[in-house]
């Protein structure tokens, strides 16, 4: 997980430069519980996968979720 975070927060901008942030947001969201479900599975292989894809989505998130919340508070 920590592995797949570094990716997550190497690449928002990228994420950013396609989608807005609140899109984003969803985008990152959807790919969270695709991320649970092949944890859910129960062999290595899913299990290797879902813990690096939950990773990139909380870099992902734990990136653009200051840029949002900042955005929706308006300072």
């Amino acid at each position: 997980m920590p592995f797949g975070g570094i990716f997550g927060a190497a690449f928002f901008q990228i994420l950013l430069k396609i989608l807005k942030r609140k899109t984003s947001i969803f985008f990152i969201s959807a790919w969270m519980v695709l991320s649970a479900i092949l944890m859910e599975i129960k062999t290595q292989e899913t299990l290797l996968i879902g813990r690096f894809l939950g990773g990139v989505c909380v870099g992902l998130y734990v990136s653009i979720g200051p840029i949002y919340l900042r955005e929706v508070v308006g300072k």
